[in-house]
């Protein structure tokens, strides 16, 4: 019987963190989702009104954009068809922001790192960020 207990303390002591870690990329992958939502949201608006500055109603009034729980989509600058989306999920690291031209960025504010492609890379968000580039030119 200890030995039955040793083994599940063992396989838990391996599980846990990979389920905490699993977690916290699925909260960064909803952020990630939503800014994308929200940047299809902001395309379709100044699609329909073009000339005009963006704000956060527009994107979930007129725009059609519906935020996830426990995500914080902003809009915290925005001039006539220029405009910075960012989003973040309260139990995440990761700011992610994207730009009206399709660039984005990729920031921790624990570790300051900006938009390093590397990171983005490593954390599995590459293809995302390269697919909203793309769609955008």
């Amino acid at each position: 019987l200890m030995i039955v207990i040793a083994i599940i303390g063992i396989l838990a002591a391996i599980a846990i963190p990979n389920f905490i870690s699993y977690r916290k990329r699925a909260y960064e992958r909803s952020a990630q989702s939503d800014m994308k939502n929200a940047y299809t949201a902001a395309m379709a608006y100044l699609t329909d009104y073009p000339g005009c500055s963006l704000a956060y109603a527009d994107l979930t009034g007129t725009g059609g954009f519906r935020p996830t729980t426990n995500v914080t989509t902003a809009v915290p600058g925005s001039a006539a068809d220029c405009f910075t989306l960012t989003s973040t999920h309260v139990s995440g690291d990761y700011t992610f922001s994207i730009t009206a031209d399709g660039s984005t960025s990729l920031n921790n504010p624990l570790t300051d790192d900006g938009s390093s492609p590397k990171l983005m890379r490593e954390r599995g968000c590459f293809h995302l960020f390269l697919c909203l580039t793309i769609q955008t030119q």
